[in-house]
């Protein structure tokens, strides 16, 4: 393994036998160990084989992926929470790939942005419990998702929104959730509660806040505050969100 990561990467690398990931897919098996490099390692020390022809390699931050789809998004979440909060596994891992298998529910959801750059939330709570969620609902049979989206807002807000486009799509627990960057076809037209929950509300709150907020979903939260700063991500990012309930007041930079 060691001598084909240096004949396709040029690079020196030490590999751990214990730190790795078992991903089961339909038909074989993947083996992913964790890796660092002998030698410094820039973007600089690395070339392409033939085997790689057509692609590039290279080393990138954790902004540089804000708008990348990382496959299989199982492992990338594994892979960039470790990366982030330097807290890696010591014991084997086994995952399997959320695309694989049909979602057991598909939601769609608007990132409605105002002029002053608040975004509009739904406020959850229960006792001792206060979370954000984006507004949105369950398709229904034959149902595009983006129309679900502005379905969802007019049942819920009472607002009529536009599409721009479609910001991301987030896996979780067998669901396949659709999120889109909409605004409003009417500026002036203020949101009402119209089909909440009970101990439910809705509120503006600033963009830049999202990354700090127990927003679900915790991994799209800090990505729309840097594409409301960078720009907008031109295909819609692959997410898995496996980030439990209780941690969501947890920072989230991955």
């Amino acid at each position: 393994m060691v001598s084909r990561l240096r004949e396709a990467t040029g690079l020196e690398v030490r590999v751990s036998t214990h730190d790795c990931v078992r991903l089961v897919s339909t038909g074989h098996v993947d083996w992913y160990f964790r890796a660092s490099a002998v030698v410094p390692s820039t973007a600089a020390t690395l070339s392409v084989s033939r085997s790689l022809a057509g692609n590039r390699l290279a080393f990138v931050d954790l902004p540089s992926i804000a708008a990348a789809t990382l496959s299989p998004p199982s492992l990338a979440e594994v892979v960039l929470h470790a990366l982030s909060t330097g807290e890696w596994w010591s014991n084997e891992i086994r995952l399997s790939d959320p695309c694989e298998k049909p979602p057991s529910r598909i939601r769609a959801g608007a990132v409605v942005i105002n002029a002053k750059g608040e975004v509009l939330l739904i406020e959850r709570n229960s006792p001792g419990r206060r979370w954000y969620e984006i507004p949105g609902g369950g398709t229904e049979p034959d149902e595009l998702p983006e129309n679900a989206a502005v379905r969802e807002l007019v049942e819920e807000t009472g607002l009529s929104v536009v599409i721009r486009l479609e910001l991301a799509v987030v896996l979780k627990e067998g669901r396949r959730e659709h999120y889109f960057l909409a605004s409003c076809s009417d500026p002036a037209v203020e949101p009402r509660e119209l089909d909440l929950r009970e101990h439910s509300k809705l509120v503006w709150l600033d963009v830049s806040d999202l990354p700090n907020l127990p927003l679900w979903p915790k991994r799209l939260a800090w990505r729309i505050a840097h594409w409301h700063k960078t720009e907008w991500p031109k295909s819609p990012v692959v997410l898995s969100d496996s980030v439990p309930d209780a941690d969501l007041t947890k920072p989230c930079d991955w």
